[in-house]
């Protein structure tokens, strides 16, 4: 039996390279539509703008974190943090 990943996590370097290019747009672009191709969800880590979850969101890149969101925080924080949005 053939095990594949089910996620692929896309480096932030790809999310917010140091020099913005049509280049890194495009690599962005293959890497999402190559997991999606292939049935993976796709996790864009490091989204610090809207501007940046707008291109994933167009790009249908389901998943993203980062400082957009929050920053980092501790496990017990985290857990609060769920527990308010899904006991609404």
């Amino acid at each position: 039996m053939l095990l594949r990943p089910r996620i692929i996590k896309i480096d932030q370097s790809f999310v917010r390279p140091k020099h913005d290019s049509v280049q890194n747009a495009s690599l962005l672009e293959t890497i999402v539509s190559l997991g999606n191709k292939l049935h993976m969800t796709m996790l864009a880590e490091g989204i610090e703008t809207r501007g940046q979850y707008e291109q994933l969101r167009d790009l249908n890149c389901e998943l993203g974190q980062g400082f957009l969101w929050s920053p980092a925080v501790p496990l017990n924080e985290a857990a609060a943090i769920v527990g308010r949005v899904f006991d609404r």
